[in-house]
This record gives structure tokens, sequence and C-alpha cells, in this order.
């Protein structure tokens, strides 16, 4: 809890320090301070969905953190195990997964849904959040270029439908 706390904080504190930077660095580029952020506005079941992304988010750093201080007890790499650097991507897991999500039936969409806490939303309701999320990023700050990638890798003897292509293509091209 002190860490989750801590870290809260110091976003906050990046956050705040940077704002008065951003907008003298605008002003010296000739941008309108207006223009700088895009924001994203968030339906009220989208806003539930980024709480529920959120609280993925950390419960996956919680994950792993626990997995280093007790390598003997996971099923990591022995890389992992003996303290090697580690890249961890929240959002990229999130964004797979509700790739993966939106193209589930049954017992594995429930899971995948789950696993993601969004036990109580629809494939499109995730979809559309999807697409705003990564249409929006890109367009959050105009000093970052921002560039989301997304694939499927499927093999050639696995039938997939139309519909399932379609709805991906819109929601994370």
């Amino acid at each position: 809890m002190k860490q989750r706390l801590f870290f809260i904080f110091l976003c906050a504190a990046a956050l705040c320090g940077c704002q008065k930077e951003d907008a003298e660095m605008g002003i010296a580029k000739g941008i309108d301070a207006s223009a700088m952020a895009s924001n994203i506005y968030l339906t009220k079941a989208q806003t539930e969905i980024t709480k529920s992304v959120n609280d993925f988010a950390f419960n996956l750093f919680d994950q792993v953190r626990a997995a280093r201080l007790n390598p003997s007890s996971s099923n990591a790499s022995s890389s992992f195990k003996q303290g090697g650097s580690i890249l961890l991507s929240p959002f990229s897991a999130s964004m797979a997964l509700s790739m993966a999500a939106i193209g589930a039936g049954g017992e594995t969409e429930r899971q995948m849904l789950s696993v993601l806490g969004l036990e109580g939303a629809t494939k499109a309701e995730v979809a559309e959040y999807c697409s705003k999320m990564v249409s929006g990023l890109g367009k959050a700050d105009p000093y970052v270029d921002l560039k989301i990638a997304n694939s499927m890798w499927i093999n050639k003897e696995f039938a997939i439908k139309d519909d399932y292509v379609g709805r991906v293509e819109k929601a994370f091209d």
C-alpha cells in the first residue's frame, strides 16, 4: 500500500513539475497553449473501464514484484529470478488481452474480461474504449510522438471470422 501511494505521489509531483515548463516551451515554439493537450473524453462506462484497467496494471506490477521478491515460488526465467532488467507495459498487456477477448466467447471471454476487471462490460464497450485510447493517447501531448502497435499472428490453418477481424481493425487500427 505504501509503495502504491508513493508511486501515485511521485506521478503527481512529476506532472505538476512539468506543466509550467511545457507551457513555456509551447510559447517558445509558437504553439498555442490551449492546443498543447488533446483531452480524451470518456463516457461513464469508459471511465469504469479505465478504473478497471488501472487496477489491472497495479495488480500486474504487484505480481511481478512478488515474483521478484520470492523467485523460488515463481515459474519465471532465470534472468528474471537473478534480478535482470524488466520492461513491462500494463497498457500493452491490457490491449492485447482486450484484442483477444473481443474475439473470444463463452468461458474464455468471461475469464479474459475477468482478468481485466471488466466482468460487466460488453465486447462493444471494450472495443470502443480501446479505440478511443489508441487514437487519443497519440494526440494527448504535441511534444510526445507516441505510436501504439498491435498485431495478430494467426495460424493459417485456424479460421478467423470476418466480423472479428473488422472489429479489431476498427478498434486497434
